[in-house]
């Protein structure tokens, strides 16, 4: 009697939910560092994470910044995420307040703060908030996006390197802050900072490899038993009852479709 072997080469279309639905976020925190930025040095400092994310394709990125410090116009920092061998990033601080009136910035002390992409400039904070002196900006900025030498920026640089650069791939990855203090006589140092990520999940998908089975038997739920704590419906190919050819290494395939209107496909996880 024949018998076959079924090597189940699974693959699956995993579903994203339209924004504003099923949404979760992540908070990933890193604090107490403590890290002094060197002084008037371009080089700066690197904090580089490797994050594994449940988020399938980034809606939105809020970022926590606390930066004890002397003079906040000495500042420039950026955040980078590399996934897959695409790179993007967002310009969080570029000199704030540096202007063709005042090319050193703002003499102020220190930040915590958050950054988000609707709110008012960082660069120009001054035009929005009376800050006591020797005292550190606090509050929710829109990031400083003006991708440009710290030398030359002025508030009127083009403003190009966003938050919003990370939307639509997935948060799992390699995540970079880079800070550098750029001019020398105040000193910087990074106490604390927080990645906030928003965006559909995908779900977890379970399908054991079967028995062998006897030519002639039909494909059932003990060889098309996937399953998923996500609820959701999961078509087979080929399906139930099916009497598939005899040989070795048949390919049987699933998509799961979450109970939503709008799908995407998207690749498993890395």
């Amino acid at each position: 009697m024949k018998r076959m072997r079924h090597w189940l080469a699974a693959f699956w279309l995993i579903s994203i939910v339209p924004p504003g639905i099923s949404q979760t976020t992540e908070v990933h925190s890193f604090a107490n560092l403590n890290r002094v930025l060197p002084d008037g040095n371009a080089a700066g400092l690197s904090e580089v994470r490797s994050i594994n994310s449940t988020v399938a394709a980034i809606s939105a990125v809020k970022l926590k910044l606390r930066i004890d410090g002397e003079f906040n116009g000495d500042l420039y920092g950026y955040l980078r995420h590399i996934r897959s061998g695409e790179t993007n990033y967002c310009v969080l601080l570029n000199r704030p307040g540096r202007s063709a009136a005042k090319t050193v910035g703002y003499a102020d002390a220190g930040l915590n703060v958050t950054f988000q992409q609707t709110a008012a400039d960082v660069h120009l904070y001054r035009s929005f908030t009376n800050l006591p002196p020797a005292m550190p900006l606090n509050g929710v900025w829109q990031p400083d996006g003006r991708a440009v030498d710290p030398g030359v920026v002025l508030e009127t640089s083009p403003r190009t390197g966003s938050l919003d650069s990370f939307n639509s791939i997935g948060a799992s990855g390699e995540w970079t802050l880079f800070l550098a203090d750029m001019e020398s006589g105040g000193t910087n140092m990074l106490v604390s900072w927080e990645l906030e990520i928003t965006g559909p999940t995908v779900p977890s998908i379970t399908w054991p490899i079967p028995a062998d089975i006897v030519y002639g038997t039909p494909l059932g739920p003990t060889q098309l038993n996937a399953s998923s704590p996500a609820s959701g419906t999961f078509v087979y190919n080929p399906p139930t009852g099916t009497m598939l050819n005899a040989g070795n290494g048949r390919t049987l395939s699933v998509t799961f479709f979450p109970p939503i209107s709008t799908r995407t496909p998207l690749a498993p996880p890395m």
